[in-house]
């Protein structure tokens, strides 16, 4: 039994390209969790590309695809996901944060069309398969894959995502903005004994009340304090905002480590393997 996770991009709001973003990346969320061959990924921001490649040159030509919601940062790098293209690839895409009826498909389609691209989704030749759930719905990803999911704090609505096979489980919980004791309360219960959180950080302690409140996100150490409250194993710092820089991020790291052992910051190219 073998179940890895793979970090495609990290970054929120924006992808970035500079001399102080090369230990951390700047591909926007994308997530893989290979569970025995079986591809699950959460998120299709522009990391997606490159995890793209690699799935053809590994010949994977089935995955799963959840959508935690559709802002840009998270599904920008669809149309450069080159297994789409492939008449051979089935890819099954899940969502459900928003009340729209169908979900899963207006949020591709409407981004797919004139004038943010030149093409629609008919170009697409794959195999796609959309997808609608309620929260909180368990589904099935097929051998003995399960996923669940559970609203985050977010403008405009998002999912968390925790998936198992049974034994080995993984949280994704990004795009939150905590304060809502209620809400706070669930998504720890959902995310508790979890063997990887990742978890939204976006800002410091000194950002967030001055300058973010109501953008939709949270602070490391907010991640850190839920991640003991839950009982994680290991905690992924996550969304890093667009201008924090390689020395920034490794000091929120040394001093998130310092309050939760299992603590770190996500890197582009990281893989977490679970026994």
């Amino acid at each position: 039994m073998s179940f890895e996770i793979k970090i495609w991009g990290c970054r929120g709001s924006i992808p970035v390209s500079s001399p102080d973003h090369l230990k951390f990346g700047g591909s926007t969320a994308c997530i893989e969790i290979n569970i025995n061959g079986n591809v699950v990924i959460i998120d299709a921001g522009s990391g997606i590309r490159e995890l793209g490649t690699e799935l053809l040159k590994r010949g994977t030509r089935t995955a799963h695809l959840l959508l935690s919601h559709g802002h840009y940062d998270h599904i920008m790098g669809l149309p450069f996901f080159y297994p789409v293209y492939k008449a051979d690839m089935q890819l099954h895409l899940w969502s459900g944060h928003t009340n729209c009826n169908p979900c899963t498909h207006d949020i591709i389609s409407d981004f797919m069309r004139e004038p943010y691209l030149p093409v629609s989704l008919d170009i697409m030749q794959a195999n796609m398969n959309f997808y609608d759930v309620k929260e909180g719905a368990e589904i099935d990803l097929g051998n003995g894959i399960t996923a669940v999911s559970c609203a985050t704090n977010h403008p405009g609505g998002c999912f968390a995502w925790r998936v198992t096979d049974g034994k080995q489980s993984f949280v994704y919980w990004s795009d939150h903005e905590h304060g809502n004791d209620e809400v706070d309360a669930r998504l720890t219960q959902f995310a508790t004994g979890a063997d990887v959180l990742i978890y939204d950080a976006m800002y410091t302690d000194d950002e967030y009340p001055s300058k973010k409140k109501g953008f939709g996100h949270s602070t490391w150490r907010k991640g850190c304090e839920f991640a003991q409250k839950a009982g994680v194993k290991q905690l992924l710092l996550f969304h890093h905002a667009p201008e924090r820089t390689d020395n920034q991020l490794e000091a929120i790291e040394a001093m998130a480590h310092k309050i939760f052992a299992g603590a770190s910051a996500a890197r582009d190219g990281q893989i977490i393997k679970l026994d």
